[in-house]
């Protein structure tokens, strides 16, 4: 196995969530909307994003965003929540799931190729010490945070989402882009 150090700069739009993710990971965190981001052009060596791309009305100005920062021959990681159909009944509030034909539009229209695309269905199990670990997290925030309306949303949506892909209208898809 090939390891390298990184340093990574996160971006996230919400001032709580920089906070706490500050507070947890120890890495710069930038305020900012994953649409118009304050980086110079080719400033990073990779991105990846997980699970932001259906939160975004512009999607295509995300992944042209992505494109500007990251440097040839740079790759861009994505886990994105895809829909079997346009529009699917069920879809949270604020989500957008892009169809198989709509994100591929997407890449071509943002400069962007795809280097690989796997659908998370096609990933082993989670390991059960690394599931313990999320259920120990999980169960410390619920219990710190189960009165306050953020978490009830939260939870709410992370079930419509949960139903969405138990029953297949939404799949999980990890793509690795380079620029075209």
């Amino acid at each position: 196995m090939q390891r390298r150090s990184v340093r990574p700069t996160l971006l996230e739009p919400e001032h709580g969530a920089c906070r706490a993710a500050q507070a947890l990971f120890g890495y710069p965190v930038v305020q900012a909307s994953a649409t118009d981001m304050p980086f110079e052009d080719q400033m990073f060596d990779a991105a990846w994003a997980l699970g932001v791309m259906c939160t975004l009305e512009d999607q295509l100005a995300f992944l042209t965003e992505l494109r500007r920062v990251v440097r040839s021959p740079g790759r861009i990681g994505l886990l994105v929540f895809m829909a079997q159909i346009p529009d699917p009944a069920g879809q949270p509030d604020g989500n957008n799931f892009p169809t198989r034909s709509t994100l591929t539009d997407l890449i071509v229209r943002s400069g962007l190729r795809v280097e690989h695309w796997h659908g998370t269905a096609d990933l082993p199990d989670i390991p059960d010490d690394w599931q313990a670990k999320i259920d120990a997290v999980t169960e410390e925030i619920k219990a710190r945070h189960h009165n306050e309306r953020a978490w009830q949303l939260a939870e709410k949506q992370s079930e419509l989402i949960g139903g969405l892909l138990a029953d297949g209208t939404v799949t999980g898809e990890l793509l690795v882009l380079r620029r075209a």
